[in-house]
């Protein structure tokens, strides 16, 4: 059982007692106005209970049994509240990040969009947003990079595809100048030996993400990475994958529109979606 169960079943249990106890402690009841009015131990406001229409002197009588309906409404009412608070909740899965690609970019700075972008990406409640910065000018980046922070978001590189460029150590931490954190995917995981990631590691203090796909579990470093997320974008291979996130404590990064649509299934884990947005309807209402 964890802390906030146990937390929830306390409650629930204090309220049923206190309900059990108010038919015996009428005499705790106050009068303001000829209306009952309940001082519940841990509620700041006093509780209306009921109009009497009785004077005060006859409503605090304790064998007034006028005042014992409301009594027994309030007893059944906090009954029923202790027993929502024992029932259990409904697990929900947390945005943790989504990826911009360079064309995604390059389209919100040209079009003025790149602020909208950005708040809507943080009021899907996401906390990281990962950009392709390749062959993006400097200034851009910067641009790019100051939006996120300004929505409240952190901004990353996702260095991709880097043995194309035959990126080195050097010039995979120049690829993140501008932003709070890089990404190394599952190409770099493919050319790239852990003895190049510890050297990584080494050069670069910021935060550095992890992805790969669930054939490379072993490929990963058996440290450095401040977080790794498991490409789970195969919709027939989801449950399986799902075990590896959760063998690996990674993030589960869905596919859109693929594993995106299952994401029911991932109960309280966090989770990543490739790319934002879903679907083409923002970009329709941002053109307009």
């Amino acid at each position: 059982m964890n802390a906030d169960h146990s937390s929830r079943v306390y409650k629930a249990f204090s309220l049923l007692t206190l309900g059990c106890s108010l038919q015996k402690r009428a005499e705790q009841v106050r009068l303001f106005s000829s209306r009952i009015i309940l001082l519940i131990p841990g509620v700041t406001a006093p509780v209306l209970v009921a109009k009497t229409g009785y004077s005060q002197e006859e409503s605090l009588n304790p064998t007034n049994h006028s005042l014992m309906p409301s009594l027994h409404f309030l007893h059944n009412s906090l009954a029923v509240t202790a027993l929502v608070a024992l029932a259990p909740q409904i697990a929900q899965a947390t945005p943790t990040g989504t990826w911009l690609s360079q064309p995604q970019i390059r389209y919100h700075v040209s079009s003025n969009t790149l602020a909208q972008a950005m708040a809507a990406i943080k009021q899907q409640q996401y906390k990281v947003v990962f950009l392709d910065f390749r062959n993006v000018p400097d200034d851009m980046q910067q641009q790019v990079s100051q939006a996120a922070r300004q929505a409240q978001l952190k901004p990353v590189v996702w260095i991709q595809s880097p043995q194309l460029r035959s990126l080195t150590v050097p010039q995979l931490v120049h690829e993140a100048r501008h932003t709070d954190g890089l990404q190394v995917d599952d190409h770099y995981f493919s050319n790239y030996s852990r003895q190049d990631f510890y050297r990584l590691r080494t050069a670069y203090t910021k935060t550095i993400y992890c992805s790969i796909q669930p054939f490379q579990a072993q490929q990963l470093p058996t440290g450095g990475c401040n977080q790794i997320d498991v490409q789970c974008y195969t919709p027939s291979s989801l449950s399986n994958c799902l075990k590896l996130a959760d063998r690996l404590q990674a993030v589960t990064s869905l596919s859109a529109p693929g594993t995106y649509q299952l994401r029911q299934e991932l109960g309280q884990r966090r989770f990543n979606v490739f790319l934002w947005p879903y679907t083409n309807r923002f970009l329709k209402t941002a053109s307009q």
